[in-house]
């Protein structure tokens, strides 16, 4: 059974877990991991980084290391950083050739600060006064684990910043950096409406970038609208905003992303009625629209529910299977051979009298009500958005308790909550692009076991000419456990040992071929 986790408890998997040993890197440092992650270039992952607190240099500061090695577990670099006790990192992250380290200081001030690797020292750094209402929102994303969201590489080796003020109508701004954190351009939000607007990043490439943009009004029950805005990567001008929504039907977007060859935009949702309010409503099915780069609709499909899955899975008119699930997708993933692969995991609303646990750790002090995390799923789809497969992989079911009130909003926008806050068991996909292969892996848990150090299991979704699926036990002595991707074919497991304050990480393989 899943509570509501803790910081720690996203940032680690406070679980005893163990497994076959592969390989292994001992005494990283005597520390406490702070953040963990991937050196990648042009999407081949190359090695890995670790920055953890070391020891304490004075009454007032902190030692910090910066460890890098590559993806056969062999030292690259060690950089020392010193930092005041009371400084709270938000991020590390790495464009390539800098890291960006984001903290906020007892001043309540944002410093973003510039790592070059080549110098081994800081280079550049810029600092923020936040007020009361963006400190809010940045230590709110600490619970959360949406660290790297402050600063976030783009495909040009420069860093882009998105400013947004939380319940303001003032609009939002991106701001592009190169690595020593010179300003380039700055976009800023017309919102000539004066509604609340949320963008999210979703990728680049060296020409474009692209966010989305949610809009809504200050008032109760406004409804959601969604736009995909794309800008040009090297001026920050506008190239094109779309609004989701049709005189057919409204949309929300699930997952959208922009095509490696063509650059064309992909953009996969579920749609709602035209006349239903989509912050409650229940979706009809699932849409794919694609969009050239100059913003032109050049394909559009839907897949009802119940007619299209039928063949497949009997599901209701509003995307129920027959035990009362619901499906969020996680990832469209396009192969090498022209398939489409999503995939999901289904939640629902457990039946009416059943009991939480003791020792849940709520977001509200008032009513709650739980969600059950149930199976994964993987749909196959041709080049024309065609089902041709449907997959369900049973796993570990845990509930995840929230705020009584999102009994009113829509299935859709409770997956997205649910997923915003990790509480689902989706880990991560790997993509091999050059042999047309993707991992993506998940955890099975029961959340009630994690003090007593029960073993989780470790599943993957794969492809390589059909689909794979693999699962595997692992335990541990360890205090606390990350799992982060690995090179394609494996997954990197860091181990950290609270009273030996040693980290060790080891590369387990996915599939035995």
């Amino acid at each position: 059974m899943k509570k509501s986790i803790s910081t720690v408890s996203l940032l680690f998997l406070l679980i005893s877990i163990s497994f076959s040993q592969t390989k292994e890197f001992d005494k990283i440092g005597e520390a406490y991991l702070k953040s963990a992650g991937i050196i990648e270039n042009n999407g081949i992952k190359n090695g890995y980084y670790f920055f953890y607190q070391y020891d304490e240099v004075s009454k007032d500061n902190f030692t910090y290391i910066l460890d890098l090695i590559d993806a056969e577990y062999n030292p690259i670099k060690k950089i020392n950083i010193i930092r005041p006790k009371n400084d709270n990192l938000l991020e590390c992250v790495f464009n390539g050739s800098h890291f960006f380290l984001t903290f906020v200081n007892k001043k309540s001030e944002m410093e973003i600060v510039s790592y070059s690797i080549d110098e081994g020292k800081e280079v550049s750094k810029i600092t923020k006064k936040l007020n009361f209402m963006e400190l809010s929102m940045v230590m709110a994303k600490t619970q959360t684990d949406q660290l790297a969201n402050n600063i976030i590489p783009i495909s040009n080796k420069d860093v882009i910043k998105i400013n947004q003020k939380a319940f303001s109508t003032e609009g939002f701004s991106v701001e592009c950096y190169d690595s020593n954190l010179k300003n380039k351009w700055k976009y800023q939000s017309l919102n000539k409406e004066k509604l609340t607007e949320l963008p999210d990043y979703l990728g680049s490439n060296e020409k474009y970038i692209l966010l989305t943009v949610t809009r809504y009004e200050l008032k109760l029950n406004s409804e959601l609208k969604q736009s995909i805005l794309l800008l040009d990567a090297k001026t920050g001008k506008i190239i094109f905003e779309n609004e989701l929504n049709t005189s057919r039907n409204k949309k929300l977007y699930t997952n959208c992303y922009i095509e490696e060859n063509t650059s064309n935009i992909v953009v996969v949702g579920e749609y709602f009625s035209s006349t239903e309010n989509v912050n409650n409503a229940k979706s009809l099915g699932i849409y794919f629209d694609k969009y050239d780069n100059s913003g032109k609709l050049i394909f559009s499909k839907q897949l009802g529910w119940k007619n299209d899955f039928s063949k497949f899975i009997k599901l209701s008119a509003n995307g129920t299977n027959e035990d009362g699930a619901y499906t969020y997708f996680h990832k469209l993933i396009k192969t090498s051979d022209n398939k489409y692969f999503i995939i999901g995991e289904q939640f629902k609303k457990p039946e009416k009298g059943k009991s939480v646990a003791a020792k849940v750790i709520s977001h509200s002090a008032s009513s709650t009500m739980d969600f059950t995390i149930i199976d994964m799923v993987s749909i196959e789809l041709d080049s024309d958005f065609n089902i041709t497969q449907y997959k369900t992989y049973p796993k570990t079911q845990n509930i995840v308790v929230m705020p009584g009130q999102y009994a009113y909003l829509s299935p859709t926008l409770i997956a997205r909550t649910i997923a915003l806050y990790n509480y689902f068991d989706y880990l991560f996909t790997t993509i091999d692009k050059t042999n047309n292969k993707f991992y993506a892996s998940y955890i099975s848990l029961n959340r009630d076991k994690e003090i007593t150090g029960k073993e989780v299991s470790i599943g993957t979704i794969g492809y390589d000419s059909g689909l794979l699926h693999e699962k595997f036990n692992i335990k541990s002595d360890a205090s606390s456990v990350r799992i982060l991707e690995g090179k394609p074919g494996y997954i990197t497991i860091a181990e950290y040992y609270k009273k030996k304050k040693t980290i060790k990480i080891r590369l387990e393989k996915i599939f035995i071929e």
